[in-house]
């Protein structure tokens, strides 16, 4: 009996072995497979660091060429024409400027003789 034993003690640290084996096998191909997290985080942040370098980068590249462009706007001379063929060289116009203020004298004028019709008739 004692020998029985012995053959199934022998038997089972095979057993054992080969099971020991195949975890250690298993292991190295999770190992070699799967990426080890540490560096997939290392990877992650890379990613968003280089991202946002590339926005900061392209944000003010547009803002810079944004200033450009309304520079040389600005230090253009409009030449707009007028409804009645008058052409303007400068942002605001001398013929409007005057209409405006003959505008302001006609109408002040009226006032002024409504004024007087009213203190004559009282």
């Amino acid at each position: 009996m004692r020998i029985f034993n012995k053959k199934k003690e022998k038997a089972e640290s095979e057993g054992d072995a080969f099971d020991y084996i195949e975890d250690r096998v298993s292991r190295y191909e999770n190992e070699q497979l799967s990426p080890p997290l540490k560096r997939s985080y290392i990877l992650a942040r890379g990613f968003w660091i280089t991202g946002a370098i590339l926005n900061v980068i392209g944000v003010s590249l547009m803002i810079f060429a944004t200033l450009i462009t309304l520079n040389k706007n600005f230090n253009v001379e409009l030449n707009l024409v007028r409804v009645d063929g008058g052409q303007v060289t400068e942002s605001f116009d001398l013929r409007r400027k005057v209409m405006i203020r003959n505008t302001i004298e006609q109408v002040r004028l009226k006032q002024e003789i409504k004024a007087k019709k009213r203190s004559k008739s009282e």
